[in-house]
């Protein structure tokens, strides 16, 4: 028996059988799934699955599944999360409002957070896989623990929003980096660049505080940034 609030769902789903001879089965876990001798692989797990489903604390993902649905796990009170490497992409919203969310290890082999996926929640420090190239809008937004952001080494797009009002006040940004958007940071005090001037807003990094951001800048690419538009307002500093 598992402890109580520990939600584990299984890597086959056995279909079970009405008196008039339908199948029924959860069509939430195994949507998309493999059909084989009246069972079904479990590959995604499917939108709204356990939202607002106050009872699970903990949940243990199979290897089998690759996709986490969109607002699947919303609204819950997990508190912790391991992903196995076998999931690529996790839905919009999916752990949208799990504040007691405070520890979380991604797939290695995750490709695509959805919009929102982590909003709201209580995370504190968060390693972004290589194989993710963009951070999608409000990802990570109003996580207001989270202070240790390692971005992926192949990142090309920051959303609107993606990191905003969070505890962040230094960011290295690895040299693939193509745009930040919109109030995509906020409270940002130092960030490390690697590449020569990409493109940003003016409130890329918060409201009226883009002067206030030093910047630290390979020193070849100096007289790139004290000339490129909005970064030439920041304090801008040679290494």
């Amino acid at each position: 028996m598992e402890p109580q609030g520990v939600l584990v769902i299984p890597d086959i789903v056995k279909i079970m059988v009405e008196p008039n001879g339908i199948d029924v089965f959860p069509e939430i876990l195994i949507k998309n799934g493999y059909k084989e001798d009246k069972c079904f692989t479990v590959r995604i797990i499917g939108e709204y699955a356990f939202a607002s489903n106050k009872g699970i604390t903990d949940i243990v993902i199979p290897e089998t599944v690759c996709i986490i649905g969109g607002n699947s796990f919303r609204n819950t009170d997990i508190k912790d999360l391991v992903l196995p490497d076998s999931i690529t992409e996790i839905g919009d919203g999916a752990f949208m409002d799990c504040k007691f969310l405070s520890s979380i290890k991604l797939s290695n082999n995750l490709c695509r957070i959805g919009y929102k996926a982590f909003y709201n929640t209580g995370i504190k420090d968060i390693a972004i896989p290589d194989n993710v190239n963009f951070i999608n809008d409000g990802t990570f937004k109003d996580c207001t623990s989270l202070s240790s952001v390692k971005l992926p080494q192949r990142i090309k797009s920051i959303g609107n929003e993606a990191f905003m009002n969070t505890q962040l006040i230094f960011l290295d940004i690895p040299e693939s980096i193509d745009i930040i958007g919109y109030k995509a940071f906020s409270g940002i005090e130092t960030i490390r660049v690697h590449s020569k001037p990409f493109s940003i807003c003016e409130d890329s990094f918060g409201n009226n505080r883009i002067k206030n951001v030093n910047v630290e800048v390979p020193s070849q690419y100096l007289s790139d940034y004290q000339n490129a538009r909005w970064w030439q307002t920041m304090n801008l500093i040679p290494y």
